[in-house]
This record gives structure tokens, C-alpha cells and sequence, in this order.
């Protein structure tokens, strides 16, 4: 069975991540499922990077910037590596003009005037979290282009993987706060115009900013039910055959458990490969990785579990991208 036909692509556009510790291998796994689905699948694909290392330029071995760009020797393949400073920027102006609107619409005292705007605004740029908040805007806007069939993702270190996907949450919980006191704010400016009917009252603008309000709503809600649908989004756990990376995988599954967030696999990368001339490091390697991959077992054995030897060069270039993408993907020898 294809990847195509385990994510139900026939359906519409899929989301696939990738997610672990730091240096496991998440932009590999990342890069050859995207060649693999569209050089053997056909696909429209675009593989994202929000890792602000910026792995996926060096893995295809190409400038990759901002904005979807082509691989070179794969069609239909496009790559853009988010820059996170970039998009905090953009991120910022959104709130400060969400800000400035409240502002205008006599939430100013709710804000604290016009010196602690200016205060949340650098407060908001150096905000533990905001990277992740970018990053979720520009999936919120990767989410409405049906351009593509798949859009792979290859995240950041687990940490900041966490904290994105817990955004939807706390954007709806803003969002409603945010909501309620602007149907307040129009309640009272109701009753003005009842007891000073010549109170000035801009019920069609006010109509606007509630509308704009629950559109956001609605949208941070339709992300949260993609990002739970097995049917629409899978998430893949990357480690190494090592203590760290494997506890650190585990405690990412729960956090993903926690958000409902499907994990369909679990891809263990440069696992010693066995051989009959080991050496005696090579063994000692060996005996030590099983009993790792016995934890893996363990603590995964219900998800789909696939190993990756680790390979005598880096992985980069197409070459190395289409071997693994066929150890991950292809038929069994």
C-alpha cells in the first residue's frame, strides 16, 4: 500500500509531520517522503521547513527561501523555509493592527493606553513562543492553497514542535476572550445610544470587527479538527536508537495524545547496520542499540515501526534522499 492510499489522497489535500529531538534526522525523513510522493505518487507536494536551521537548503542542496521553490530534478516537488524572524515580524504587525482597531473602537483602556501598546509590542517580539505563533500563521495560510495534495512539514526541535501545536488552543481561547468583551463593548454602546440618542455609534464597523472575530474563531477551530483527523493529518516520530531521543519521543507522544493529534509512525534513523566483519566498536554499538530498539518497541509497538542504517556519508542530494525514501517507502527485499 502506497503512501497516497494510507493518507486517503484521493480526498483532498493531506498534512504530514515530522517531529523529534534536534539531529535525528527529521529533515531526511521530511525531504524523502516529499521526493517519494511525487516522483512514485505523482503528487503535488510542498515540503516545509519551520526549523529555523534551515536543513531542507542543505539537504537538496539548493538555495530554498521564503517562498515555494522548485526542486531541481524532482516535478512537482516545491520546498520554502520559513524564516522565523521573518514571520514573527508579519506576526506582530497582525496584533499590533488588531491592537490599533480595538483602540479605535474604544478599547484603548482595556490595553492600557498607547505607551503599553507600544510596550506589548516589543514584548511580543521577544516572546517565548512567538516563533511557533508565526509559524502557525503561515500554516493557517498554507491550509487555504489547494495547490498542492500534500504538504509535509519538517519541524523544529521537539520543544518548539509542542509549543506550535498548543497555539490553536491558546488563539481560541484569546480569540473568545477578545469576542466577549467586544459583544460587551456593543451591548454598552447600545444602551448609549438608547439613553443619548445622539451618541455617535458605528454599529455597521462594530458588526465588521465581531464578524472578523468569529471568522477567526471558526478557522482556529477547522485547524484544530484537521490537525486531529487521521484522515487528514499524520505525525511521524524521529529518533535515534538512543536513551534521549527515545524518552524525548515518548513524551512528545503524549503531548500529541493530549491534542488528539494522530501518530501513524515511528522511524528510528542511523541504526548500526549488522555485518560480518564487525568491528569490535561496531559490535559493542550493535548490542547497545538493541536493547534501545527493544524500548522502541516498548513504548511504540502499536504504531508502524521502520529503521533507518545508518549510512557512511551525510544525507544529501537526491541521490541519498530517493535511498532512504525507498528504505522507508519502497517493497521489502
Amino acid at each position: 500500500m502506497g503512501i497516497s492510499e494510507k493518507l486517503g489522497l484521493s480526498k483532498g489535500q493531506r498534512y504530514v509531520f515530522f517531529g523529534g529531538k534536534g539531529g535525528v534526522g527529521k529533515t531526511t525523513c521530511a525531504a524523502a517522503t516529499a521526493v517519494w510522493l511525487s516522483e512514485e505518487e505523482g503528487k503535488e507536494v510542498l515540503v516545509v521547513s519551520t526549523d529555523p536551521a534551515h536543513s531542507l537548503s542543505d539537504i537538496f542542496d539548493q538555495n530554498i527561501g521564503s517562498e515555494p521553490t522548485p526542486i531541481e530534478g524532482v516535478e512537482g516537488l516545491k520546498a520554502i523555509e520559513i524564516d522565523p524572524e521573518k514571520a514573527a515580524e508579519e506576526y506582530v504587525e497582525v496584533m499590533k493592527r488588531v491592537y490599533e482597531m480595538s483602540k479605535d473602537k474604544g478599547m484603548e483602556d482595556l490595553f492600557g493606553g498607547e505607551d503599553l501598546l507600544k510596550e506589548q509590542e516589543e514584548l511580543l517580539k521577544s516572546s517565548p513562543g512567538i516563533d511557533e505563533a508565526a509559524a502557525f500563521q503561515k500554516f493557517m495560510e498554507l491550509m487555504k492553497d489547494d495547490s498542492y495534495d500534500v504538504i509535509v512539514f519538517d519541524t523544529a526541535p521537539t520543544g518548539h514542535t509542542l509549543r506550535f501545536l498548543s497555539v490553536p488552543e491558546t488563539l481560541e481561547r484569546q480569540v473568545k476572550t477578545m469576542i466577549k468583551v467586544r459583544r460587551t463593548l456593543r451591548q454598552v454602546s447600545k444602551m448609549l445610544k438608547t439613553l443619548i440618542p445622539f451618541a455617535d455609534s458605528d454599529e455597521d464597523e462594530e458588526d465588521e470587527i465581531l464578524e472578523n472575530l468569529e471568522k477567526m474563531k471558526k478557522e482556529i477551530e477547522e485547524i484544530r479538527e484537521t490537525l486531529s483527523d487521521a484522515s487528514l493529518t499524520a505525525f511521524r516520530l524521529v529518533m535515534t536508537p538512543e536513551e534521549m531521543a527515545i524518552y524525548e519521543a515518548r513524551r512528545a507522544l503524549r503531548t500529541l495524545n493530549h491534542y488528539e493529534i494522530p501518530v501513524d509512525m515511528v522511524i528510528v534513523n542511523k541504526v548500526m547496520p549488522k555485518r560480518a566483519d564487525e568491528c569490535e566498536f561496531c559490535r559493542t554499538r550493535r548490542k547497545m542499540e538493541e536493547k534501545r530498539l527493544k524500548l522502541v518497541e516498548k513504548y511504540f509497538g502499536d504504531k508502524e515501526i521502520h529503521q533507518i542504517p545508518m549510512f557512511a556519508e551525510e544525507v544529501r542530494g537526491l541521490g541519498k534522499i530517493r535511498q532512504v525514501a525507498e528504505i522507508l517507502y519502497g517493497e521489502p527485499a
